[in-house]
């Protein structure tokens, strides 16, 4: 079949870091939602999660690439108009943490998170924008971008230096985004999630240990990722007057803020 940009022809998103955690849960809720997605991960895990969207009915194309190689990038996203003819949505989501204190925090771990989080971000948000203005242009209805930010953006948690100053500036960057290309109508929205129930956070805390400080949350407990992906899709698919908007789906946090940063 001809790629084409035809307004009816079904709707595509693109995910990064979708091998596992939030991304899988929102590569899955826009498939489950009817859009085919482009996976993205740097690892083969990527693999499964299209596997698991073709499974519920819809087209899965994965492609292994680090969001820090600019040119990987810029080919996944002529990769995937070249495969289904357009991008309606964009989720930039993949991230990395380095948890030190600035005093012992080894450069190469911070460097490797301002990469992942900022630089990373610049180079999918950049591709992703071109790829959308060019799809509305050839006559598909404005797509939407989402950043997947984090509550370590507003509130302060010792030893996650890096990774605050990564997701702060990368609210900012969003709402800047959203002002560059609301004159085409593509929406640019920030999902802050609070702590979620991922793989990654078994890297820093015994599963105990994790569940015991999830309890000082508001709500009880940590969030389960598809909580995160219901944000996630609304705002890409439903949200159509909402741009420039950070969205906290972290249990309430905003509302005990001291205590929740205390166990982390």
């Amino acid at each position: 079949m001809t790629p084409s940009a035809d307004p009816s022809s079904p709707s595509v998103a693109l995910v990064t870091g979708a091998g596992q955690g939030i991304g899988r849960a929102i590569a899955l809720a826009f498939a489950r939602d009817g859009t085919d997605v482009v996976v993205n991960d740097r690892e083969v895990a990527g693999a499964q999660v299209a596997a698991e969207i073709e499974a519920v009915g819809r087209r899965a194309l994965f492609v292994q690439a680090d969001v820090t190689d600019r040119t990987a990038m810029q080919e996944m996203f002529a990769q995937a108009v070249a495969h289904w003819g357009h991008v309606d949505h964009v989720v930039s989501n993949a991230a990395w943490m380095q948890r030190e204190r600035v005093a012992d925090a080894s450069w190469e771990g911070f460097r490797r998170t301002i990469e992942v989080n900022q630089f990373g971000l610049f180079h999918v948000c950049q591709a992703a924008a071109l790829t959308l203005i060019n799809g509305q242009k050839a006559g598909r209805p404005p797509g939407s971008i989402t950043v997947i930010g984090s509550v370590h953006a507003k509130f302060v948690f010792a030893n996650n230096a890096a990774y605050a100053m990564s997701k702060a500036a990368a609210n900012h960057f969003a709402r800047v985004l959203a002002k560059e290309l609301a004159p085409y109508h593509i929406r640019v929205n920030t999902v802050n999630p609070g702590w979620t129930d991922t793989p990654g956070e078994r890297r820093f805390m015994e599963e105990d240990a994790l569940q015991a400080a999830a309890a000082h949350l508001p709500l009880g407990r940590l969030a389960d990722p598809e909580e995160i992906a219901e944000a996630v899709l609304y705002l890409a698919t439903r949200a159509r007057y909402v741009t420039g908007s950070e969205w906290g789906v972290d249990g309430g946090i905003v509302i005990a803020p001291e205590t929740v940063c205390e166990q982390r």
